[in-house]
């Protein structure tokens, strides 16, 4: 929580300064003709009702009647003004009915008018740019006997100008309202005695309601230039001083105050002093939730306009917890359609989460760009399951569908799903937190860590899915819509397990975003701090689809203009991570064009600009990932790329691979280039899959292009101070195999530089096994079947691994055993093996004994193998030091009773000698079996542990 501090009114108020000056009321002759002059600061706008001139006549600024006055005469409204000339001082006002006699009481704005006594000013003023609204400045007048009518004020105005701080600890959001009150808690609002002959109020109410006056209107703030209201108050003696709440869209408020005795004059405008929002505390909640029925009351009544604007403030009270009654009668804040209302207050879950809700709709359906959603948890007991019919465009997400807004530090726990049978038309956005962040607002310091799951099966419009949402879109040059600091950790996956039918619309599915599109002419969109470790997988096809695009990736599955074939504005992407977990695309689709096929990137699949619009730097990396194709195109970072630029972008310790069936073109950094890309100081290490590393494959027809840093490149490349190291390279069946360290093919009339590059690692095909050494590194930057040569320049060299490359234990038991003494026989027990920075331990439910205890009860039994059983319980640990990460481990074991061991995921069984993906520095294997027994054994012979 940032620092609460308060700023007195008295350092930023020039309140009762000379530069306000008392009205001059004057009258003229006629049938209920009013003259009206009262002085200001500075001019309003023309052609509002009681307009401010433009002309200032002895610091003073006149007021004009306006088409559409009316006024009340001894309680009679007369009819609006029409065909009034501008800048009439004065105004004859005609009446339906007489108003009786004289003498007359004479009222405006008509609309305040209560009875012979009593008049009522509103408790929220309207806003209107550079003055005050229609309406709100009223005056009252008295005439003995018809003549010389004149009104005088009975109100003041205070001008109220705010500005955006700048510099450190500047707060970006946008204003919603602001407030005013007296500090000895004066009537501002609500019913008053009215005096005519004297044009004064006196209060009647002690009602909260009436001691607070508020214009909500949301203003975008500028360094420069001040953000304005104008609120009109009751004249009078404010005794113990005044304070002003103003409230910005994030629900911080800045109170800004003025002890001591305080006067207002009728008439008068009082300029405020230019301030900087600095937040004071929170906004007040108008509304606290803390039951489901609450909740849905608050949504109806939402949707039915009856609650408040822009400046409405809802939170939770406590944890809200769902039954399946509550459930079937929940209702969606916001309107369902593109013409649904939107939501645009504030609602802070504050830190409280929603439980047991299971809903087809989002908790807000639709957020306005005045609208914030944050601090709200959706527990996992909550999911969200949509499986209707889709005609329309269709946004979902746990929290929010549609979004023009601003969602912050929101947290979902339930899993998302779509499994419409039947799309006749429309696009689908999916994501775990918010379905579409589109034009404007920011999606901020959101995790997901739930299952994201798509399986309609038609329709022909692009389906967009994301961990975090499914798309950030802005459309236009001046939109703002972003998405930055979140996180995903859950499953994200489109398709079924089997029987997947055809493609039949462009896909794309990411770890945090489906899609960025951001115009040409737009400003640059930054997007920082994301973070990926979910799983994102599109299941296999069961037929290929015919010239059907999919994109899959680890953070965001495709960067690009409105339609694929078109380039995207501006984006730059910083201290954005993948890390820890497989990225597979399992398309069938054979075509070879990038808008026509299956891609798979680490990071991005399709990043497409104009020049180099598009770049990635800052400690973007791709860390201890399976990036797995099915068919196509694969890249450690990026599948595809074109006017883009990779700066200090790593793809550590991952592999890219085609091994369910052809990927054709294949890279550590890009799978290919379609021109104008750098990549510099960018280090590949592809050593996570120990068979392949980098892997390709086509048909004898194809050509396979595989490259450490590029696969296939057009265009004009630059590659320059860069690092490789692929464990194994190889291609398997194709026309062509072209395979190289830096770059696998240069298409004819391309232009590829390589600049002190390193490349290490070894080459194998089939039965042939060939090493990077100094002596061959040469032929390997690029492949001897490369369709144009590089251009080569500084020194390109042979490279070890520097010590990035990851480290491997292995031992026997056998020899393990004779090393450190171990006797056996079925009777000593073994707690510990370890095996330089890796700790394997045995643990038992029965408790863990010292090595060399004998104790048959517990595992760790050493008998010429280390012996682990279901019946006994815990299983086998495997740690390393903090500063070092599993990659993998490895037992080789015999077994009795069907024994198995189960994967630190609790469910998977790793048959003996199966390479088994970690992370972390510490994971656990229980015991199993493979059949109905209850005593499995594991008789572990030997162990290997990868790590870093």
């Amino acid at each position: 929580m940032r620092k609460i501090s308060i700023l007195l009114f008295a350092a930023a108020m020039a309140l009762l300064a000379a530069s306000c000056v008392k009205e001059q009321p004057s009258g003229t002759d006629g049938n209920f003709t009013l003259t009206v002059n009262i002085s200001s600061e500075k001019p309003a706008p023309l052609e509002v009702k009681t307009y401010l001139g433009a002309t200032v006549e002895n610091n003073k600024r006149k007021v004009y009647w306006s088409n559409g006055d009316a006024i009340r005469v001894n309680g009679v409204a007369s009819n609006a003004l029409a065909g009034l000339a501008d800048d009439s001082a004065s105004a004859s006002f005609t009446f339906a009915s007489a108003p009786g006699l004289a003498p007359y009481n004479i009222l405006y704005p008509a609309g305040i008018y209560e009875n012979a006594t009593h008049v009522a000013l509103p408790a929220v003023q309207t806003y209107k740019s550079g003055t005050f609204a229609d309406g709100m400045f009223p005056m009252a007048g008295y005439s003995v006997d018809g003549s010389n009518i004149s009104v005088h004020h009975l109100c003041a105005v205070l001008k109220v100008n705010i500005l955006r701080k700048s510099g450190s600890g500047a707060d970006e959001h946008d204003l919603v309202s602001a407030t005013f009150r007296g500090l000895a808690s004066e009537q501002v609002s609500g019913i008053f005695d009215i005096d005519y002959q004297n044009a004064t109020l006196t209060a009647t109410s002690t009602n909260d309601a009436d001691k607070k006056v508020k214009v909500a209107r949301a203003l975008t703030t500028s360094t420069s230039t001040p953000a304005t209201y104008y609120l009109v108050v009751p004249a009078r003696t404010y005794s113990s001083g005044i304070a002003i709440d103003v409230q910005d869209k994030g629900g911080d408020l800045m109170t800004l105050s003025k002890a001591g005795s305080v006067t207002f004059e009728a008439g008068k405008l009082y300029d405020m002093q230019e301030v900087p929002f600095e937040r004071t505390g929170d906004a007040p909640a108008t509304l606290t939730i803390t039951t489901a029925q609450e909740l849905i009351a608050f949504a109806t009544a939402y949707n039915a306009g009856t609650l408040g604007g822009d400046d409405l403030v809802v939170a939770l009270g406590n944890d809200i917890v769902f039954d399946a009654a509550a459930s079937s009668d929940f209702n969606t804040t916001g309107g369902i359609g593109a013409s649904g209302a939107l939501f645009n207050g504030l609602f802070d879950g504050a830190g409280y989460s929603i439980n047991g809700l299971a809903a087809t709709v989002p908790v807000f359906a639709r957020v306005g760009k005045n609208g914030t959603v944050k601090n709200l948890t959706m527990g996992s007991t909550s999911s969200l399951s949509y499986s209707a019919d889709i005609s329309d465009d269709t946004c979902l997400g746990a929290i929010v569908g549609y979004s023009k807004g601003n969602i912050a530090d929101c947290t979902n726990n339930a899993p998302v799903s779509c499994s419409s049978a039947n799309r006749t038309d429309g696009v689908i956005y999916l994501g775990g937190v918010v379905g579409r962040q589109n034009e404007t607002g920011v999606i901020s310091g959101c995790t997901n860590n739930a299952a994201v799951s798509c399986s309609t099966a038609t329709g022909t419009k692009d389906v967009y899915i994301g961990g975090i949402v499914g798309s950030v879109e802005r459309p236009a040059a001046a939109n703002t819509a972003n998405i930055q600091n979140c996180i995903n950790k859950g499953a994200v996956k489109s398709g079924v397990d089997s029987n997947e039918p055809a493609q039949t619309y462009p896909l794309h599915i990411a770890g945090v975003v489906g899609w960025i599109h951001s115009t040409s002419s737009s400003a640059k969109m930054t997007v920082t701090g994301l973070t990926n470790t979910g799983n994102v997988t599109k299941t296999n096809n069961s037929a290929a689809g015919a010239n059907i695009p999919v994109f899959v990736a680890g953070i965001v599955a495709g960067i690009h203009g409105a339609e694929i074939t078109t380039a995207s504005g501006q984006v730059a992407f910083t201290a954005s991570q993948v890390e820890d977990c497989t990225i597979q695309n399992g398309d069938y689709n054979n075509a070879t064009g990038y808008d026509k096929s299956a891609q798979t990137g680490g990071f991005v699949g399709v990043a497409r600009g104009n020049s180099t619009e598009i770049s990635f730097s800052n400690n973007c990396y791709v860390k201890h990932v399976s990036v797995i194709c099915r068919r196509s195109i694969a890249g450690g970072f990026a599948a595809t790329a074109q006017g883009a630029s990779f700066d200090g972008c790593n793809v550590l310790g991952s592999s890219v691979q085609g091994t369910l069936a052809q990927c054709r073109l294949g890279g550590g950094i890009v799978g290919y280039s379609r021109g104008n890309i750098t990549v510099k100081d960018c280090t590949v290490t592809l050593t996570k899959n120990p068979t392949y590393s980098l892997y390709g494959n086509a048909t004898t027809s194809v050509d396979c292009s595989m490259g450490g840093i590029i696969g296939s490149a057009s265009g004009t490349n630059s590659i320059e101070d860069c690092k490789i190291w692929v464990k194994r390279l190889y291609i398997g069946t194709a026309k062509t195999k072209k395979y190289g360290w830096v770059v696998g093919d240069i298409a004819e009339g391309s232009t590829t530089t390589i600049k002190d590059c390193g490349i290490g690692g070894t080459y194998g095909n089939n039965a042939d096994t060939e090493t990077i050494t100094t002596e061959n590194y040469a032929s390997y930057l690029v492949s001897a079947s490369s369709t144009a040569a590089p251009t080569l320049e500084g020194t390109n060299y042979c490279w070890n691994g520097g010590g990035l490359l990851p480290k491997s234990v292995e031992t026997t038991i056998t020899d393990y055993a004779t090393d450190h003494t171990w006797t056996g026989g079925g009777t000593n027990y073994y707690s510990i093996i370890t095996l330089d920075d890796v700790t394997i331990t045995a643990s038992s439910s029965a408790g863990q004994g010292e090595s060399g205890t004998a104790d048959t009860s517990k595992n760790g039994v050493y008998n010429a193998q280390w012996r682990f059983y279901q019946a006994r319980g815990g299983g086998i640990t495997v740690s390393v030091p903090d500063g070092h990460s599993l990659l993998s481990a490895t037992f080789t074991y015999g077994v009795s009773n069907t024994g198995v061991l189960i994967a630190p995921d609790g469910s998977t069984q790793v048959s003996s000698g199966t390479n088994c993906s970690l992370s972390g520095t510490s994971a656990f294997f229980g015991l199993g079996n493979t059949g109905t027994a209850t005593n499995g054994q594991c008789r572990i012979t030997k162990i290997v542990v990868d790590y870093e």
